[in-house]
């Protein structure tokens, strides 16, 4: 029996019903096997025109290019600041970033000490 509504919030026919599947799992917001996980970079700030973001690197005491890459934005903000510009990208491509941007090493998840944080909106805060 197809469901009518009649206006007075009153349901006829099967309240069982369902319109049928129109998205698929991928569209469920449920974790599965196959999902990919983001990774979060620091980046340099973009504009609304921008087409290319730049990824922040920066050199560790053994003067090493480093790439950041966080496992969660929420370990970005905790590391970077809230001033942080980032972006995201899926886990399964930082080992090509990484080449692209001629990084020698990723340390994830680290935590910069204030001073090598932004501190505002300029692309000359660190």
């Amino acid at each position: 029996m197809p469901v009518r509504w009649d206006g007075d919030q009153q349901w006829e026919g099967d309240k069982q019903s369902a319109a049928p599947a129109v998205f698929g799992p991928e569209y469920s917001g449920f974790e599965t096997e196959d999902a990919v996980q983001t990774a979060y970079l620091p980046c340099e700030r973009v504009g609304p025109r921008d087409r290319e973001a730049n990824i922040e690197l920066r050199q560790d005491g053994d003067q090493r290019v480093v790439m950041l890459a966080y496992s969660s934005l929420e370990a970005l903000i905790r590391g970077c600041g809230e001033a942080q510009p980032w972006l995201a990208v899926p886990v399964n491509r930082i080992s090509q970033v990484e080449q692209d941007t001629g990084a020698e090493i990723v340390l994830w998840d680290l935590d910069l000490p204030s001073e090598a944080r932004r501190q505002g909106d300029s692309k000359e805060d660190r």
